[in-house]
């Protein structure tokens, strides 16, 4: 379970984006932004569902990500 590895977040120092899903009824609500609480250099992201995270949306979010790491160089 998820709740395993809490020590694991908090030292996660790299940036990274927490994708959500809250809408989504096959996942427990919260546990993204649990862990991104955990998370100290983390972007949250709520894409409500389970769908939404496997489609072009995503993409785009991935992207973005990218695009503003090689900004930062």
């Amino acid at each position: 379970a998820w709740v395993d590895f809490l020590d694991m977040y908090e030292k996660v120092a790299v940036r990274n984006y927490i994708v959500g899903m809250e809408k989504d009824k096959m996942h427990e609500r919260g546990i993204s932004m649990r862990i991104h609480e955990r998370m100290e250099n983390s972007t949250y992201i709520d894409l409500e569902t389970n769908k939404k995270t496997h489609s072009a949306e995503m993409v785009k979010v991935v992207r973005q990500h990218l695009s503003d790491i090689k900004k930062e160089k």
